[in-house]
């Protein structure tokens, strides 16, 4: 493995922890609030108060993981965008070398259908992971995760001709469209939100009945 290869993404490493610690933080105050108001609100003689502290306690690991899922798409945000060729030879590339290489073709027929280019990506990795540099073996397969869903919905027209993959038509299209497609967002850590403010009117309702 090349240090031009590993350097963009040690220098990402910081954001991916500034996104845990930043859910993590956010989480902590959430269920601490929820948590609080639950403890009051509750009788003091049921075991309601446990199951409000396990909650809250569970609710922060989902927003732990949040932020995990939000890191991992920032540094591949950020490697699309400055480093996108590179993610694409050290990951995709590598793949499409070693595949072609045993069986000429087999990529071209992947990509006319969709979830095949994915399953065949993961499948790679277990077989044959070690021609993909470890530490981006798992944001490879959230990128070509990615990438399989793109050429789904509107996939390059040039990718293909005649039956032979052009890869550098679809390097090049890859580049430019998962940078668009790589913003981390806010969708998990909301539905936990959300779950939680479910659970905890569902527990309160449930103390305070009758």
């Amino acid at each position: 493995m090349t240090l031009d290869a590993i350097k963009p993404l040690l220098g990402n490493g910081l954001q991916y922890v500034a996104e845990v610690l930043k859910c993590g933080a956010a989480g902590l105050f959430l269920s601490g609030a929820v948590l609080l108001a639950l403890l009051m609100a509750l009788p003091a003689s049921t075991g309601l108060k446990m199951v409000a502290m396990l909650g809250c306690l569970v609710a922060l690991v989902l927003y732990v993981l949040a932020g995990h899922q939000r890191g991992v798409m920032r540094v591949l945000s950020s490697l699309t965008h400055s480093h996108g060729g590179l993610l694409f030879d050290q990951t995709l590339g590598r793949f499409i070398q070693a595949t072609e290489a045993k069986r000429p073709g087999t990529v071209a027929g992947l990509l006319g259908v969709p979830g095949r280019l994915a399953d065949a990506f993961r499948q790679f990795l277990g077989n044959e992971g070690s021609l993909i540099p470890r530490p981006l073996r798992r944001l490879g397969a959230r990128y070509v995760d990615k990438l399989d869903e793109s050429l789904a919905e509107a996939g390059p027209t040039d990718a293909v001709v005649g039956g032979q993959l052009r890869e550098e038509a679809l390097r090049s299209w890859a580049v430019q469209r998962m940078g668009e497609q790589m913003a981390p967002g806010w969708d998990f850590f909301v539905f936990v939100a959300a779950a939680q403010s479910v659970f905890a009117v569902a527990l309160w309702w449930w103390g305070t009945r009758g």
